[in-house]
């Protein structure tokens, strides 16, 4: 059942799905409680946009491990994709109940609070995902943009370029508050050069450059 479970991550790889499917339908045929089988099964649903089938798989796959991180963080991105909030939150607390990947799960139940506009939740959540995960401070200044405390906004920023200086959004983000809040165009081109020096593929922030570089008269 190896051999088709393999076979499966190859074609996965690939991003040739349905044969992937194939693969570890064999492999779950050989062994019925072959756990990643059904897991990467889910996946490869998942990303055929199949969901009703990508859940029954990660199911099965709980139903084999019910403290599988993996597939309860998973499951819960999908329903998160869904906008089923509700489901997803249920999924993540699962993760941090188990003593899981926390900071994953927290990050991510800050995202659905952000989405639904719930920014005060959203920052209490950031918080609890790990004083040194840049992406949630990332989020975390994004929320306090929403709440126009443009200040902690760029504190958070600040935070996440200390913590990963390869990570370009901070620099766009902190580049949008010094555009739109306090005109200080030379700032925001300065904000804008730092994400296209990290990421020169960023077409958000060469747009946001050119666009200050316009309101500059240059």
């Amino acid at each position: 059942s190896r051999k088709w479970f393999d076979k499966g991550l190859a074609y996965g790889d690939l991003k040739n799905y349905k044969q992937a499917i194939e693969c570890y339908d064999k492999a779950i045929k050989i062994n019925l409680k072959y756990n990643s089988a059904w897991y990467n099964k889910a996946i490869a649903y998942h990303d055929l946009k199949n969901y009703k089938q990508a859940i029954a798989c990660y199911d099965k796959a709980i139903k084999i491990n019910p403290k599988d991180e993996n597939v309860w963080l998973t499951k819960g991105e999908l329903y998160r994709e869904q906008k089923n909030y509700k489901k997803a939150i249920a999924c993540y607390d699962k993760v941090i109940k188990f003593n899981g990947n926390k900071n994953f799960a927290w990050h991510s139940i800050g995202l659905i609070y952000s989405e639904q506009g719930n920014y005060n939740e959203a920052i209490e959540c950031y918080d609890e995902a790990g004083s040194h995960n840049a992406y949630a401070w990332n989020d975390k200044g994004l929320a306090y943009e929403k709440l126009e405390n443009h200040k902690k906004a760029i504190a958070c920023y600040d935070k996440a370029i200390e913590i990963n200086p390869e990570f370009g959004y901070p620099w766009n983000n902190k580049g949008n508050i010094f555009f739109n809040n306090s005109e200080n165009y030379k700032k925001a081109i300065e904000c804008y050069d730092k994400a296209t020096k990290i990421d020169d593929g960023d077409d958000v922030a060469w747009r946001n450059m050119g666009l200050a570089y316009k309101k500059q008269g240059n």
